[in-house]
């Protein structure tokens, strides 16, 4: 019975797509953990977005302090809508990019300055989500342990326990904003994997165009064309 032998590694093709698959994978992932993360908090808090909120602490008539929070949800919104756009992008280029490895067709190689160019704005986007996300955790801790004008003894993490909690459910506020804060981050050095392996991959594909597309007079070695030529003198 015949075997059939396997190549030891992948070709140069095979490679480039299993990386590009790897990276949005990763962007897929992080994007379902960030939307997730955010929605889950901004439910918990009734529709506020602890990333722009207030923090005001008033004393009771029961001697102990209350806190109230103000906010509108628009940067959530932003966090929230533009990660299941990232989902989606990436389901979308992950099923593009196996069709191509599985019919070895439709490789077009501009597409992958196009993508490119997606993933760059992508990436530029998600930094400035993940920066959103940390300057607005840092905000509302400052204002949580400072709103009351005396210092309690608490980092921000116990705040989430240390309060009770009436209307709005923080109990893990900042857990839950901090897992958001982390995949961002790392979700953003997945978009700029994507873009610069994408580049990287379009200009390969320009070279072997080159290659492929060269006159035979171009390939001849230069001792070829150094030899002289062998003429045949015939009778006339």
């Amino acid at each position: 019975m015949p075997t059939v032998s396997l190549p030891d590694r992948p070709s140069p093709f095979t490679f480039g797509i299993i990386v590009e698959l790897i990276f949005l994978c990763g962007t897929f992932i992080t994007g379902l953990v960030i939307a997730g993360a955010v929605g889950v908090t901004q439910a918990r808090w009734n529709g506020k977005c602890i990333l722009s909120m207030g923090v005001t602490c008033t004393m009771g008539t029961d001697l102990k302090w209350h806190y109230s929070f103000t906010s509108d949800g628009g940067l959530c919104h932003f966090c929230l809508n533009f990660q299941i756009a990232c989902v989606l992008t990436s389901f979308v280029f992950a099923i593009y990019r196996i069709l191509v490895l599985c019919y070895r067709k439709y490789n077009i190689a501009i597409l992958r300055l196009v993508t490119a160019g997606i993933f760059t704005v992508y990436a530029l986007l998600v930094l400035a989500e993940a920066a959103i996300i940390t300057i607005g955790l840092n905000a509302f801790c400052d204002g949580l342990m400072n709103s009351c004008g005396v210092s309690f003894g608490k980092t921000c993490p116990q705040y989430q326990t240390w309060i009770d909690w009436i209307y709005d459910d923080g109990s893990s506020f900042y857990s839950t904003t901090l897992v958001a804060e982390v995949a961002a981050w790392i979700s953003f050095v997945f978009w700029v994997a994507l873009a610069v392996w994408s580049f990287v991959l379009f200009l390969k594909a320009r070279r072997a165009n080159r290659q492929m597309v060269l006159p035979p007079s171009s390939l001849t070695t230069p001792a070829a064309a150094a030899a002289p030529s062998t003429v045949t003198n015939k009778p006339v």
